[in-house]
């Protein structure tokens, strides 16, 4: 992937060049990470391998700036420099993205993303649900709006009732940072392909 190169490059013109943390935070925001998350929705359908490709580069900034000599984890590291995985800003940036398709607030058009028709049963949690579709094909079912589908009716009802853009987001920014977030959107009892969803959690 030519944005990752590119970003190793810039990051290594970064560390060499400068030598306060906060500094080299501030030009990694500006420079490098932009180019990680350009159509952050397209990057969500890309293979295991190259999302893990693309946190390398976050991986080897947070080492570098931190030096050879911390033994922090890489969530770790990300977590003293105030900086999230970018599977987590992939995930909200997403979650984001749906939300305003939902709500007529960014053009689309495809019709494959709206709520579904409210249940005539008094179900739990059953409310502002996103229309799912189903395939047989598992290259369909890795598309946006599959997965992304299922990830917004994982969400807790509170969060899927928002009308608010500057409200859900704030909430959402919430329940991802918090640590029952993960098993809410991947719960143990779906496949591991539906757990892939989330991105690279392991690193």
């Amino acid at each position: 992937m030519k944005q990752t190169s590119k970003s190793h490059r810039l990051i290594g013109f970064i560390t060499r060049n400068l030598h306060n943390s906060e500094s080299r935070i501030l030009m990694y925001k500006v420079c490098v990470r932009p180019l990680l998350e350009y159509c952050a929705f397209l990057l969500s359908s890309t293979r295991i391998k190259d999302k893990l490709r693309l946190e390398s580069v976050q991986r080897r900034f947070t080492f570098r700036t931190l030096g050879p000599d911390s033994v922090l984890t890489y969530n770790s590291r990300c977590s003293k420099l105030g900086l999230d995985p970018l599977w987590m800003r992939r995930l909200k940036l997403n979650l984001i993205f749906f939300f305003k398709i939902l709500n007529k607030l960014s053009f689309t058009s495809s019709q494959a993303i709206q709520y579904a028709k409210a249940s005539h049963y008094d179900i739990r949690n059953s409310l502002s649900l996103a229309k799912q579709t189903y395939s047989r094909s598992s290259l369909y079912m890795n598309y946006f709006t599959c997965k992304f589908s299922r990830l917004w009716n994982n969400l807790p009802q509170t969060i899927r009732m928002l009308d608010s853009l500057p409200l859900f987001v704030r909430s959402i920014n919430g329940f991802c940072s918090s640590e029952n977030a993960l098993n809410a959107l991947a719960p143990a009892s779906v496949s591991y392909s539906t757990s892939e969803i989330i991105g690279t959690l392991n690193v």
